[in-house]
Parts: C-alpha cells; sequence; structure tokens
C-alpha cells in the first residue's frame, strides 16, 4: 500500500528544491548581470586600463613612431617624439623593462610593458606596469603592428593610455604579425587643483590581483571612470575634482570583496587605499 505521507514528503522536498534552484539563479543572475555592466570602460585623461581597441588607421610601408610623428595626418598630432618600444619579433610575454628603446627614449628599469599574443595573426592585449607611481613616466601613443604585404594597423590614443585589449592586427586580416612597435609619450601627472587615488587590489595572502575593475564616481558631477589593476594589482586614477565627493568599488569575475566600496571626500591625492579579496 503507497504510504500518502511518504509521497507528500518527497513531493515537498522536490518543490523546495525548486524554489532554491529558482532564487539562486535570479542571484547570480542578476549578479552576473551587474557584473558585465561593470566593466565598460570609460575614457578619461587620467591612466587608462582595460579599453578595447580602437578602429585602426592602415598606413602602407613599414611605419615607425617617428614616422607618425613626421606625419601630416591629424590623427598622429598627438604624436610629438620618437620614442619606441619593437617587439621584433614579438612572442609576448613580460614584465619586460623599458630600458631600451629606440628613438632616444629614455631608459626606465622600473617601469615594464607585459603584451599577449593570440594567433600569430593577432595581439591579444598590452599593458603597462610600475613598482611605484612616480615610476609612471610615459604612457603609449599609439600601437604599431605590421605584418603581410598590406603595411601596417596603427592603433592610436590621444589621451595616452597604461593598457588596452585588442584584439589588434594587421591590415587585410589573415596574415601573421611580423613585429610590433608601441610609440611612448611623456605622461604629465594631474595638475595641483586634481587629485589621484591609487592603491593595490590583493588576496588575503598579498598576493596581487591583475585584471580587477576598480570604479571610480565622482557624486557630485555624475562622472565615471573605470581602470583596470595591473599585474602588480596596482591602480591609479587621476584628474579627480578636489573638494568633490566620490564612492571607489572594486569587482572582479574570481574574487569577492566583502569591504568592495569606499566613500570618501578628496582633499588631496588618496594613496595606499587597497583592497582585500575575501577568497
Amino acid at each position: 500500500m503507497v504510504n500518502p505521507l511518504k509521497n507528500f514528503g518527497i513531493f515537498r522536498g522536490i518543490a523546495a528544491c525548486a524554489i532554491v534552484l529558482s532564487i539562486a539563479s535570479t542571484l547570480f543572475g542578476q549578479r552576473m548581470v551587474r557584473q558585465v555592466e561593470s566593466v565598460q570602460p570609460e575614457d578619461s585623461k587620467g591612466v587608462e586600463f582595460g579599453k578595447f581597441a580602437p578602429t585602426p588607421i592602415q598606413v602602407s610601408g613599414n611605419p615607425s613612431c617617428a614616422t607618425l610623428n613626421a606625419s601630416t595626418n591629424p590623427a598622429f598630432a598627438h604624436i610629438s617624439g620618437n620614442w619606441e618600444h619593437k617587439e621584433d619579433p614579438p612572442s609576448g610575454g613580460g614584465p619586460i623593462p623599458l630600458t631600451q628603446g629606440g628613438g632616444g627614449m629614455p631608459s626606465n628599469p622600473n617601469l615594464f610593458l607585459t603584451y599577449s599574443m593570440g594567433p600569430a595573426t593577432q595581439m591579444n592585449s598590452f599593458q603597462l606596469s610600475w613598482t611605484t607611481p612616480s615610476a609612471l613616466t610615459t604612457m603609449v601613443s599609439a600601437v604599431i603592428v605590421k605584418g603581410g604585404p598590406n603595411g601596417a594597423n596603427v592603433y592610436t590614443y590621444p589621451a595616452l593610455t597604461a593598457g588596452d585589449s585588442g584584439p589588434f592586427t594587421v591590415p587585410g586580416g589573415g596574415q601573421a604579425v611580423s613585429h610590433i612597435s608601441f610609440c611612448f609619450e611623456t605622461f604629465t601627472a594631474p595638475s595641483a587643483a586634481d587629485g589621484t587615488v591609487s592603491g593595490r587590489v590583493v588576496t588575503s595572502k598579498g598576493a596581487a590581483i591583475s585584471g580587477a575593475t576598480v570604479l571610480v564616481q565622482n557624486l557630485s558631477t555624475g562622472e565615471v571612470k573605470y581602470v583596470t589593476t595591473n599585474s602588480f594589482g596596482r591602480y591609479a586614477v587621476g584628474e579627480l575634482n578636489v573638494g568633490d565627493f566620490f564612492v571607489l568599488s572594486v569587482s572582479h569575475r574570481r574574487y569577492f570583496f566583502s569591504d568592495a566600496t569606499r566613500h570618501f571626500t578628496l582633499e588631496a591625492d588618496l594613496a595606499d587605499v587597497d583592497f582585500v579579496s575575501a577568497n
């Protein structure tokens, strides 16, 4: 004989599982939506990371940073020097100390370049890192990707950048990258009227967390800036209005932060604003 109470218990268990799964799906779904929205980049003149590659400009022949500097193309007007770091052939890796460069680029053993290659036909990303904020004396003004018979693609950064995500390819596609040149310009720190917030994002054991998204929103003006931590877990957001009220938050797809949001009025440069993951 079938026990009705036993069947009722089974049905109740199934219903409870369904409710738990429904709630979990809703919560995690909302969390994922918020995470995707939080990593959208924002242009600014501060230290930039994690943007998406700009539309390339095709240049014939074998251009260099000096070639772009001498060009009359207005897209290259922000390039005022011949400083160049060339990877030939590009294999990816780093951090590479910027101690050797063309065009008279000054040696900086405390500033590093890391870049990653995908297939032979593209570079996936590049990123600068540094030992101290004062070591960030130059940033990237353009990236030249050469390969095949169609010249080179030039990706320009009029506001300068400390890193970007690709893909970066040669003109026409399908051709292997033969070399990549990174053009550099002097980076001038924000004026006295502006402030900078900087710090590190680390695990509970003190290991650097790279690729974490740090968001800074000026609640006085509504302006939002995004940056991504470098390979040392460091971030810096510049050109913030002194005297305004800000909210600072961090997120990462693999790490959870119990203290992920800070609020403050910026009185001057704010350093060592660190975040520590809970996992």
